[in-house]
């Protein structure tokens, strides 16, 4: 699990209206400098909540679709691995 350096969410305040939903903080420097060292033109973040605390924390998303040619060849894979069964 990657972490944002210097980007932080705070959850809202009790007596916050109901069209908040939290603050966002960052450590200029920190973020800067993480942001330097990533090659993605789009860096994906979730904001979860730890099961340990409950506090709030923003990770990368480091999900990764599955290219359409690479399914492609998967499936005619598949295809071929059929074509020898006798029913």
């Amino acid at each position: 699990m990657e972490f944002v350096n210097g980007l932080f969410f705070k959850e809202k305040h009790e007596n916050s209206p109901s069209f908040v939903l939290g603050k966002l903080s960052i450590k200029r420097k920190d973020l800067i400098e993480w942001l330097q060292n990533r090659q993605e033109d789009w860096i994906n973040c979730d904001i979860l909540t730890s099961k340990k605390t409950g506090n709030p924390f923003i990770k990368v998303d480091d999900y990764k679709k599955e290219s359409k040619q690479q399914s492609a060849s998967e499936q005619n894979n598949t295809t071929e691995d059929t074509d020898d069964l006798l029913f």
